[in-house]
């Protein structure tokens, strides 16, 4: 019972990130090609906080992984590990950058993150069509669902799109903040 709603939970988590990334990829094609103020109003308002959305983002993704493993007992697989590697120190870096506000941390985070979304990537699909072979061993197979969400939410596909939003904060994090106009009077 447990299992189920946490399972749901994530989820649905997982899809609000991937459309959140979707909208704010959007309005940042929208603020570079019209420089539209609703837009600079947008990146104004996220600017400031996106770091710390990151990192909550990040603190959600690492407590889900623990949940799965630690409550659950699912035993994670080769691919899974190397994801975790990717997205477990983003938990404390992230924080430790949203709190001294240091907006030059995607320096550290994309290359990481990066490989988290290619191996994350890989795995979404080994998930989504397994009768492929994969390169994992036959205790901890790749492509065994072990959430299996909506038709197609996989743990790889949530942490897929944790990374992709946790990306695209932290770029969102390096918007310059535009200039008050001066009021003439």
């Amino acid at each position: 019972m447990l299992y189920e709603r946490m399972s749901t939970l994530f989820a649905v988590l997982s899809l609000c990130a991937a459309t959140a990334t979707g909208i704010v990829i959007i309005l940042a094609i929208v603020q570079r090609l019209t420089h539209a103020s609703v837009t600079t109003k947008f990146f104004a308002e996220l600017q400031p906080v996106s770091l710390w959305i990151a990192w909550f983002v990040a603190a959600v993704t690492m407590s889900g992984s623990l949940f799965y493993s630690l409550v659950q007992h699912l035993h994670p697989c080769p691919l899974c590990w190397f994801q975790r590697v990717c997205v477990y120190p983003f938990a404390v870096v992230l924080l430790i950058a949203a709190i001294k506000k240091d907006t030059k941390i995607w320096k550290y985070v994309m290359p990481m993150a990066v490989i988290g979304v290619i191996v994350a990537a890989y795995h979404t699909q080994l998930q989504a069509f397994p009768e492929q072979k994969g390169f994992c061993n036959l205790v901890d197979p790749c492509n065994n669902r072990e959430v299996w969400k909506f038709g197609f939410v996989s743990l790889p596909f949530m942490d897929l799109t944790a990374l992709l939003f946790i990306i695209t904060l932290t770029l969102a994090a390096t918007v310059k903040r535009p200039e008050p106009e001066e009021v003439d009077g």
